[in-house]
């Protein structure tokens, strides 16, 4: 299972998953049982200098997996739903301004802005496989390979594509 790390400080998760059977009969000659099954899911908080708190939880999507990736505002009572991340990869969180949320994994990097009304507007580029990211000033690097070809992508701190280099 993929870690989640906000700041470069990993979230510390517990899941503890049990079954129980509840129910046994027959019924029209067919064996009928009910279990339930509880999913207890605790994470840290990573809480940021201005208030707000990342909160991390975990939902099921198509049989597979996703850790729900929240910003929550005490003060004004809001949260947005950053992104949702898949549970096999690590994932990585570092803010980049007051409204901007830079998401990445092994697979894809994505460009969160929280609006003023609680909704996200996300920017996501996904590929096969990151190099590396360099983080500069005023820009962002992204390596990446997909297929055969190796690409170096450079994101403005607003999420949108400044250039893209390809090498073969």
């Amino acid at each position: 299972m993929g870690k989640i790390f906000v700041e470069g400080i990993e979230i510390d998760i517990h899941e503890k998953k049990t079954s129980e059977e509840d129910e046994h009969a027959i019924k029209e000659g067919m064996y009928v049982m009910k279990s339930v099954a509880t999913n207890k899911f605790r994470s840290s908080i990573y809480e940021y200098a201005t208030g707000e708190k990342v909160l991390i939880s975990k939902v099921v999507r198509f049989s597979k997996e996703y850790y729900r990736i929240v910003l929550f505002n005490d003060l004004e009572k809001k949260a947005w739903n950053l992104l949702e991340a898949s549970c096999e990869m690590d994932t990585k969180v570092r803010r980049l301004t007051s409204t901007m949320f830079f998401i990445w994994n092994q697979t894809q990097v994505s460009f969160c802005q929280i609006l003023p009304s609680t909704r996200v507007q996300e920017f996501t580029t996904n590929f096969g496989k990151l190099n590396d990211i360099y983080f500069e000033s005023d820009y962002i690097l992204v390596s990446y390979a997909d297929g055969r070809r190796n690409t170096i992508a450079s994101f403005g701190l607003d999420g949108k594509l400044i250039r893209t280099h390809y090498e073969n």
